[in-house]
């Protein structure tokens, strides 16, 4: 079938899926590195291997959420402005 269905009888809308390697990439970068950051300036300010890694959690965790909003972006942009050059 040219067009699949779903459960309520609607048709799937086609959603063109892009890879963003390259801003995955700098995520896992930027995540590593503000991992060893906190780790090192825990050790060095002597806080508990616990609250390192909590800081370190919530980092990561913002650093993702900002990674997924600069992919929207990107993505409804790029949607905007397909058919031109």
């Amino acid at each position: 079938m040219a067009e699949e269905k779903k459960k309520g009888g609607e048709p799937k809308k086609l959603v063109k899926r892009v890879s963003y390697a390259h801003i995955q990439k700098l995520t896992a970068a930027v995540s590593l590195l503000a991992f060893v950051v906190v780790i090192v300036a825990g050790v060095m300010a002597q806080v508990r291997v616990t609250t390192m890694i909590y800081r370190a959690l919530i980092v990561i965790v913002i650093v993702g959420i900002i990674s997924r909003v600069i992919i929207k972006i990107l993505a409804t942009y790029e949607e905007m402005n397909s058919g031109q050059a």
